[in-house]
């Protein structure tokens, strides 16, 4: 398993690039579904928790993103380059916070 996760970020014709700590990111989401899961929102968290380890690349379309009613992005394993889909489900700001994080962070090149 790599250390990290390449991130893509598509905003206004252009594309931006940074890699995610892949530790710090699974652990933030199993954090996530220790605290949660009481409630049951833990969904988004539990299923990223899930495939965190074998993500290769995540990709989000900000053009896209801002016509949806709930965020998605695209990503792709470390055993192909298929293009796979996240839909986030309801509740889903602090997921999408820390994402929106990471392509801040790529736009600055950070």
């Amino acid at each position: 398993m790599k250390d990290i996760i390449k991130l893509i970020y598509v905003k206004d014709g252009n594309e931006y690039t940074t890699e995610i700590n892949r530790a710090l990111f699974l652990d933030q989401m199993d954090r996530f579904v220790d605290w949660y899961s009481a409630d049951g929102s833990n969904y988004n968290a539990q299923k990223l928790s899930d495939i965190i380890p074998v993500i290769d690349t995540i990709r989000i379309n900000y053009s896209i993103i801002e016509t949806q009613d709930v965020p998605f992005f695209e990503y792709t394993l470390n055993d192909g380059s298929e293009e796979n889909i996240f839909k986030l489900r309801r509740p889903f700001k602090i997921i999408w916070e820390i994402l929106q994080y990471y392509c801040d962070k790529a736009v600055n090149g950070n």
